[in-house]
């Protein structure tokens, strides 16, 4: 999960206004730099889901209430407050904001018990970082042939940099040969 999310996040924060002008039109550019924003929260959102699936197996979700509560009440008081004044900007920063503070709640009850692993991260952002200094240094390509190129690259980057466990290559394997 967080293998997909960083390079969905890296790849957004690269070619998020190539994006939106690819599936909306040019009138929607500015709308780029706002996805670049909600690719930050998506990041913190796979994360975060995968965090949930250890507090569901250690039976935690009780003591996640208190903080599901404190989020409801913290992100309508911050769109109340901000979008009036920032518009959509506000929105996205708000919920970058909110799902960070999950994250960080989830992390929290679970420290006595588990921690996922924290020994693939560093390769896992190395990975996305690669998909987006490649991004970044193509800017005159055009836009589905980087989608097709980072389709290819970041896999490649995830294996180079031995982010993933060599057990799902094998799948991957096993998968095309059937």
């Amino acid at each position: 999960m967080l293998a997909a999310g960083l390079g969905l996040v890296a790849a957004c924060l690269v070619v998020g206004k190539e994006t939106m002008v690819f599936l909306a039109g040019s009138e929607f550019t500015i709308a780029g730099e706002v996805l670049k924003i909600v690719a930050i929260a998506t990041g913190l959102i796979f994360f975060g889901n995968l965090i949930g699936y250890f507090i569901l197996a250690f039976g935690k979700q009780r003591q996640m209430i208190k903080y599901y509560a404190v989020a409801a009440v913290a992100s309508l008081i911050g769109y109340f407050i901000f979008i009036p004044q920032y518009s959509y900007w506000a929105a996205a920063w708000v919920t970058v904001a909110i799902e960070g503070f999950m994250m960080l709640a989830a992390l929290w009850i679970l420290r006595a018990q588990v921690l996922p692993s924290l020994r693939r991260w560093p390769n896992i952002i190395l990975a996305a970082m690669g998909l987006g200094a490649f991004l970044w240094l193509v800017p005159t390509w055009p836009f589905l042939l980087k989608v097709f190129s980072g389709v290819i690259i970041y896999p490649a980057l995830l294996y180079i940099f031995k982010a993933l466990p060599r057990n799902i290559w094998q799948v991957f394997k096993a998968q095309s040969s059937v």
